[in-house]
């Protein structure tokens, strides 16, 4: 399913965040109904300053680029006002581990969460995935 990988893929990019820089590849998939780079398919690179603050969120739009991302905010009520195909970033309160909780939304439904996962941003590894 098309979910399962969308979330792998996610917590994998957030796992290059140290890297110079990421290429993409087109796919050979409809663009996501969010607004996207003209690049097709949405590779994510997340630099480590723009991981939301502990006890924050923060909306993140695969293949925009960091400068142009809605920035971090409340967590409440943010999957109401997450589009679709983005990823909800948030860190709890007190993180002393750097660890960020990843909520990917439907690509076709606007707030519906698909899939969970946990990502540790100090190691950069993907400790679970729901």
């Amino acid at each position: 399913m098309r979910s399962s990988t969308t979330l792998a893929t996610a917590l994998a990019l957030l796992g290059a965040t140290g890297c110079s820089s990421i290429s993409s590849t087109t796919s050979s998939r409809p663009a996501p109904a969010v607004h996207r780079a003209p690049a097709g398919a949405a590779v994510a690179h997340i630099p480590p300053g723009h991981f939301p603050r502990p006890g924050a969120c923060r909306i993140w739009l695969p293949g925009e680029a960091p400068g142009h991302q809605p920035g971090q905010r409340s967590c409440a009520g943010i999957e109401g006002v997450a589009p679709a195909g983005s990823w909800i970033l948030q860190r709890p309160a007190g993180d002393k581990r750097k660890v960020v909780y990843v909520r990917v939304i439907d690509e076709r439904r606007s707030g519906v969460v698909v899939r969970r996962g946990l990502y540790d941003a100090r190691r950069g590894t993907v400790v679970r995935e729901s």
